[in-house]
């Protein structure tokens, strides 16, 4: 702990704080990010309805492992995100009750989803930075 000019006592720990709230924030976002992605997928636009009805379970689980591993990620970018993509296809490719066909289909369409994703991230990270621009603006009037 470090004194302050006023002599009270500082936590030492604030870049750490601030770090893991960043990285919090950030599996936020991907987080949402995924989300968004499986509901355009199925609701989306007019082939929702007809998407529904195929959907099929190993779908869903390939869908949901893709979601637990853009949250994991620090930063989500598109290289990231179709990395993902491309290790849970090659998983998916060669179980036994599941058409590689279907997979490749999948993760085609998953990865069409980039644009949207990236909307929802831009969108998510805007408000943050004028939040921030507010309180050093506010600090220095002090």
């Amino acid at each position: 702990m470090t004194q302050s000019k006023k002599g009270g006592a500082q936590n030492s720990n604030n870049g750490n704080e601030n770090s893991s709230h960043a990285v919090a924030i950030g599996v936020g976002i991907a987080a949402i990010a995924a989300a968004a992605a499986g509901a355009y997928y199925l609701y989306g636009n007019e082939q929702g309805p007809k998407r529904r009805k195929q959907m099929k379970s190993w779908m869903l689980r390939m869908k949901a492992e893709a979601m637990e591993e853009i949250e994991k990620l620090k930063d989500v970018n598109k290289d990231a995100y179709e990395n993902v993509i491309a290790t849970i296809t090659e998983k998916y490719k060669h179980l036994k009750d599941v058409d590689p066909v279907e997979v490749m289909a999948l993760a085609s369409q998953m990865k069409t989803h980039w644009k949207n994703i990236q909307k929802d991230l831009k969108s998510a990270t805007k408000p943050k930075a004028k939040t921030l621009a507010k309180r050093k603006t506010s600090a220095k009037r002090r």
